[in-house]
Parts: structure tokens; sequence; C-alpha cells
């Protein structure tokens, strides 16, 4: 039932994509952003990395909150994919972005997704201060999830070490 939730909605962001003048560039961002979240569920890689071009495109012109969008979602994205240094990049501008915005969430969630790149990377210790970061953010803005989030891969860093005490 899902999948086909996921499917009609990006059949209806496509419509709307469809009917919207092409002056509407903030809008048109919006109903993108929407569909990519929908294709990304349904596993639509090309689909989805088409959007997320789009979408860069789009948010250069629109500002910094739309190209942090961009950037997060590109996270998301290569890190499904198992693209780790592009992760790392788009993670880091990401949290760049964030950090300039002053959103705290964004921000959390870029660190994490940098840390989890690290470790895909092997660099595992570069990305236990970036949890570390992460979860303080997150605890600072009462976001369960992502300090959740942050608490599991900090345990499964001293676990991969070898500190079954501490984790």
């Amino acid at each position: 039932a899902a999948q086909f939730a996921h499917e009609e909605a990006a059949s209806y962001f496509s419509r709307a994509l469809d009917l919207l003048p092409l002056g509407e560039h903030k809008l048109r961002f919006e109903l993108l952003l929407a569909r990519e979240r929908s294709l990304d569920s349904l596993g639509e890689r090309k689909a989805q990395a088409a959007d997320l071009a789009t979408l860069e495109s789009l948010a250069a012109a629109l500002g910094a909150e739309q190209e942090l969008a961009v950037a997060a979602r590109r996270s998301h994205s290569f890190y499904n994919l198992g693209t780790f240094p592009a992760t790392l990049e788009s993670a880091r501008r990401a949290t760049a972005l964030a950090a300039g915005l002053g959103d705290r969430r964004a921000e959390a969630k870029g660190c994490w997704y940098q840390a989890l790149a690290l470790r895909k990377l092997g660099r595992q210790g570069e990305g236990g201060p970036l949890l570390e970061r992460a979860l303080d953010l997150a605890l600072a803005i009462d976001a369960k999830d992502i300090a959740a989030d942050c608490l599991g891969a900090l345990a499964n860093d001293v676990r991969f070490r070898g500190d079954f005490k501490a984790a």
C-alpha cells in the first residue's frame, strides 16, 4: 500500500509540475523536492537524480535555505547509493549551510551523515567528534530521533573498537 501511495504521489507531483507556469521557481522547487522524496521511497534512482540536478539549479537562484535542502537530500541519496565520498562532500556542505542559517536540526543531521560516510570510508576516528556534535545539537533542540540515531552510531563505533563496556 505504501508503494502505491508513493507512486500516486509522484504522479500527482508530476502533473502539478506540468501545469505550473515557468516563472514559479519557488513552488516548482517545493513540488520537485516533494516528488524527489517520493521517488526516493520508490527506489527510482535515475528519476531521483534528475530531480536533484534540477533542484540544485533552482536552489542556486533561490537562496541558502533551498541550497541546504538540496545538499541534505543529496547526502541522503548518495549514502543510499553507497557513494560515500560524495555523501561526505554533500553532508559537509549541508552542515556548513545549516550552521550559517542557524538550523541546528539540519546541522545535526549533516554531522551525522558525515560521520556515517567517514565510517564507511574506514575513518571512524574522524566521525566520533561529529557524532558527539550532532548529539549535542540534537539534545539542545530536543530532536530525539536524531539523538537516538547518534547514540546508536556511537554505540556501534565503540562496539567496533571492541570496547563492549562503553557500548
